[in-house]
């Protein structure tokens, strides 16, 4: 009884319009059309488009909701109800800072979307949310290992590395590996040069690895050779043993496949175009 009287007492000297004193909303629980919520004991609701930030669907605020129960909010009263002692609440005008994002360093996520190509992340986990909400998204090619792509669902904790920030404000993100592996090497140097690649061969396969680093592909295609010399090429390439060190172009690069694309060194071709002639 004294409780119900201390929230009668509470609610009638918070509602009043002339209440000048800050409040705050304390999440306890969320529902279908928003957060509940406590003022100093006071039960309310907090719509969804009363929060501080916003979502595309409703649905995201379902997966974050977890990791608001328990958070306070600057809030205002917008409305009361005297016979369940009920208030509708807005906590939109809570201020909150931006966070800034560093190229290379990781944060954690929770997994929003999902499609066949893209994952739609919420970055806002990695400062709890005292930086508010901010939209990221990561390519399947983002993922050094596809499989770890696969094994993403909607709702689960993942870790990416930030990346760069889109006109539309989303942040483009990878998995950390992609970055250290890839992104963080600048392969995009290497294009039009001259690299020295090591050959090697695991159970009856060639592979090729630039400076001990990146995986090479050595490409036969007749768009890149003259087709006079492409078989004598061939041959070239099936000559090549275990520990063989050969000279290559980087014609281009695969973030898909996270290779380099190699071709022929110019000096042999024009050396194979020579005999021809």
């Amino acid at each position: 009884m004294k409780y119900l009287e201390h929230i009668k007492t509470t609610y009638d000297q918070i509602t009043k319009s002339d209440y000048d004193g800050t409040l705050w909303a304390k999440v306890y629980k969320i529902n279908t059309e928003g957060f509940k919520a406590t003022v100093q004991g006071v039960k309310g609701l907090i719509p969804f488009d009363n929060m501080p930030w916003e979502y595309e669907r409703e649905s995201h605020w379902q997966m974050v909701a977890p990791y608001l129960i328990g958070k306070a909010y600057d809030t205002q009263v917008l409305g009361s109800n005297e016979d369940t002692l009920k208030l509708s609440l807005s906590v939109k005008h809570h201020s909150y800072t931006k966070k800034n994002f560093t190229l290379g360093q990781s944060y954690e996520c929770i997994v929003l979307e999902k499609t066949k190509k893209h994952l739609l992340v919420e970055t806002g986990l990695n400062s709890n949310f005292r930086n508010g909400s901010q939209y990221g998204t990561v390519s399947i090619f983002d993922f050094w290992d596809i499989e770890n792509f696969v094994r993403a669902n909607e709702g689960d904790k993942i870790t990416l590395t930030y990346l760069d920030e889109l006109n539309s404000g989303f942040l483009t993100m990878c998995e950390p590996v992609k970055y250290t592996s890839w992104y963080k090497q600048k392969p995009e140097k290497l294009v039009d040069t001259i690299v020295a690649v090591n050959v090697s061969y695991e159970a009856g396969v060639k592979y090729y690895k630039v400076y001990d680093h990146f995986n090479g592909e050595l490409a036969l295609s007749p768009i890149l050779y003259d087709q006079n010399i492409l078989e004598e090429l061939q041959t070239y390439v099936q000559k090549l043993n275990d520990g063989d060190v050969i000279q290559c172009l980087v014609h281009g690069l695969s973030s898909k496949t996270n290779e380099v694309i190699l071709k022929i060194h110019p000096k042999l071709l024009a050396l194979l175009e020579n005999k021809k002639d």
